[in-house]
């Protein structure tokens, strides 16, 4: 059974709410798997931790379709959706994450200019027009994403961070454009499947530059370390996008990314929580709690307009 049937009863917002709540709790593991890569591994465990996180959500998704018995159907819009969501936006979202200390949840705000990028893309490439319902979610999202800029300005946090959470939202951004454009009208499953695939194999001639380094330092990965990225890999690349595909198909681009906005905020929640039960020192900086209130504030008027 597909997951379009599986909530056709449920509220059309149910599916891009459903991903952005497993995107956010997939956000403090993946900061478990950061802090834990051994330091001299530096740089090539972020590849590697990737590469492990998309190769653990692909399997999961083969035996997923198997079960199913879905038809896969290959095409180069998914292909192309697969390299610059997964190996590209969430390599960079790896790489912001190291530039705000490893703090995967705040640098995730930034990917939160992805729906101003894709009222663009929308338009341009997939003909979904902007209506005047969506107006006041996006500018809540742009006032969030503006209090990054200004904090950065006041050199509270490095315009690099900004850079880097910028080109995430692009590229994020064209991958979902992608997506869409893929759909070919099946199973939504089978659609992210293919996607992870080519992404997963996007990476393999990287692996392979670099795999002299990782030989060298084989024995640094024999350890756990390892397992929050593959935890993070089905969390995120297979549940979560699995939603996200049915979503795009059932609602559209321009919604589903605007609902998806709210994610950041949580992701602040669960690691503030986590934390607190592990006893951890943690704090979150002030202007990412008042961004992310303001991307939840968006993505509560879009859900309202969808319930009314």
């Amino acid at each position: 059974m597909e997951l379009t049937d599986i909530f056709s009863n449920w509220p059309s917002y149910t599916l891009p709410v459903m991903s952005a709540v497993l995107w956010a709790l997939s956000a403090p593991i993946v900061n478990l798997g950061l802090d834990k890569i051994p330091p001299r591994l530096g740089s090539h465990g972020v590849l590697l931790g990737l590469f492990v996180a998309l190769s653990s959500a692909a399997l999961c998704l083969a035996i997923w379709a198997w079960l199913s018995g879905a038809v896969i159907n290959l095409n180069w819009r998914l292909a192309a959706a697969g390299v610059f969501t997964f190996p590209v936006a969430t390599g960079m979202y790896y790489i912001t994450a190291v530039a705000f200390k490893g703090q995967a949840e705040v640098a995730a705000q930034f990917a939160k200019l992805k729906p101003l990028i894709s009222i663009i893309f929308a338009a341009v490439f997939v003909g979904e027009a902007l209506n005047a319902e969506m107006v006041f979610p996006i500018v809540l999202i742009a006032a969030g994403i503006s209090i990054f800029i200004v904090t950065a300005i006041r050199g509270k946090i490095t315009m690099q961070a900004v850079f880097l959470g910028a080109l995430t939202a692009m590229a994020w951004s064209v991958g979902e454009t992608f997506m869409i454009l893929g759909l070919t009208g099946g199973s939504p499953l089978t659609d992210n499947f293919v996607s992870l695939v080519f992404g997963a194999l996007a990476i393999v001639p990287v692996m392979l530059v670099f795999s002299k380094k990782l030989y060298i330092e084989r024995h640094s990965l024999g350890g756990g370390w390892l397992l929050p990225f593959a935890v993070h890999g089905i969390i995120s690349f297979c549940l979560a996008y699995a939603l996200f595909f049915a979503a795009l198909e059932s609602v559209g681009m321009l919604k589903t990314v605007v609902i998806n906005a709210f994610w950041p905020v949580l992701a602040l929640l669960f690691t503030y929580v986590i934390n607190r039960v592990r006893r951890v020192k943690y704090k979150v900086p002030y202007y990412a709690w008042l961004a992310g209130i303001l991307l939840c504030s968006g993505s509560a008027v879009q859900i309202w307009n969808m319930a009314t």
